[in-house]
């Protein structure tokens, strides 16, 4: 019998491809969060960066920075529009990228600008802040992925848990290959913006340590 390849895990292969190298539990995550190791990142793990990109903003208040996002997110929709159009009247298309223009259509017509941003700009803070949190590009990507189509409702269902009494909502899970493509468009839109973002906040916590450094200094040399 063949095991999993993830380290530490000695759970038997998925009996539905031999070419798999993982188990269940593991192919699993690796098609939901695109990498066999990646736990999937939280709205609440995210609070703490949606504050510094909210005050990073309000500091910016009259950036050109915020007119150009938004007209970057509009051209992206159009072109998600644009791609939709052209398969209804019957052209041919790669079904990835139709799916793909489809998922953020529905992100587009819900959702507005400003909470996209502040999540996208968060994740990028998270994983500058703390790198380990995501298995691989991959892996960031699909959590990108996942908690933006999250802002939406209309991407989950709803199931009645008996036990609870309570009803859930769950999201539906897309094709890897879909989020993979959603993942790239998000970043191409949002990417740049998004490191710039976490460099400043790094060289804000670099400099506010060189000041505690040198108040502490000042305090040891009195007499």
């Amino acid at each position: 019998m063949r095991y999993c390849t993830v380290p530490g895990c000695s759970r038997p292969l998925t009996r539905h491809s031999r070419f798999r190298n993982h188990c269940e539990i593991h192919h699993s995550r690796q098609r939901r969060h695109g990498h066999p190791e990646q736990r999937g990142i939280l709205v609440s793990d995210l609070t703490y960066y949606k504050k510094l990109v909210r005050s990073r903003i309000a500091k910016n208040k009259t950036s050109d920075l915020w007119t150009q996002l938004a007209d970057r997110w509009r051209l992206l929709t159009d072109q998600c529009q644009a791609r939709m159009d052209s398969w209804n009247s019957g052209k041919a298309q790669s079904t990835t990228e139709v799916r793909a223009a489809y998922e953020l259509l529905k992100v587009g017509q819900h959702v507005e600008l400003r909470p996209i941003l502040e999540t996208v700009l968060a994740l990028y803070l998270l994983q500058d802040a703390d790198p380990r949190r995501f298995r691989s590009d991959e892996a960031f990507l699909f959590q990108l992925v996942r908690r933006i189509r999250g802002l939406t409702h209309v991407n989950a269902g709803e199931y009645h848990d008996h036990i609870s009494g309570k009803t859930k909502r769950v999201y539906r899970d897309l094709p890897p290959r879909v989020v993979r493509s959603i993942g790239h468009l998000l970043a191409h839109v949002f990417g740049l913006a998004g490191v710039y973002f976490a460099q400043l906040e790094r060289k804000d916590e670099e400099a506010d340590r060189k000041a505690k450094e040198t108040y502490a200094q000042a305090l040891v040399a009195l007499h």
